[in-house]
């Protein structure tokens, strides 16, 4: 069929697989030292020990690293912004109906379908180098916010130029070109 053309032999094939983890948020991790020091991710402090000392309750809090990174996002808070305490009373703007925690894929798209006017950028950390993961809604939406997903920890990303470039860099990324 089509050009008549038929495989004589085939000289070198070459596949490349990788293993992919499913997304799967959860209790908080420790970033590796390189990752923190750089203040560039706000990592909401959910352990069992945080909400303890900040009178949260852990077993509403330990799975929703997700929603605790998108609040992280709409806070912003100058200090002490990985503290559960700052969270625990909030009212997010956001609709987070629906969502399964801990939130997985598909929990995000239902997330952004809740909510139009966001557009996540998905990254993830692998042995301290960080990697694009995937965008979810709409690019042109009001609300932009670059998410590391880490041993599966969500947290927002509050500098994504900080986080990807070298001490003494001032380079600018484009969220958009790295997601291509």
């Amino acid at each position: 069929q089509g050009s008549g053309w038929i495989i004589d032999h085939i000289k070198e094939m070459k596949i490349t697989s990788f293993h992919a983890k499913a997304l799967r948020g959860s209790a908080y991790v420790e970033l590796p030292e390189k990752i923190k020091n750089k203040k560039a991710v706000i990592n909401v402090n959910n352990s069992e020990d945080a909400c303890e000392k900040h009178k949260a309750d852990y077993d509403e809090w330990k799975d929703k690293c997700f929603k605790l990174a998108i609040m992280s996002y709409e806070r912003n808070l100058k200090n002490n912004a990985s503290e559960i305490r700052n969270y625990k009373n909030f009212n997010s703007q956001f609709n987070f109906d629906g969502l399964e925690y801990p939130v997985k894929e598909k929990g995000i798209k239902r997330f952004i379908k809740n909510n139009p006017d966001v557009f996540i950028c998905l990254y993830r950390l692998d042995n301290e180098k960080v990697i694009p993961n995937g965008h979810f809604g709409d690019s042109n939406a009001d609300n932009w916010i670059d998410i590391l997903f880490y041993k599966d920890h969500y947290m927002w990303i509050k500098n994504l130029n900080r986080l990807l470039g070298k001490s003494g860099d001032h380079s600018s990324y484009c969220p958009n070109c790295l997601h291509k």
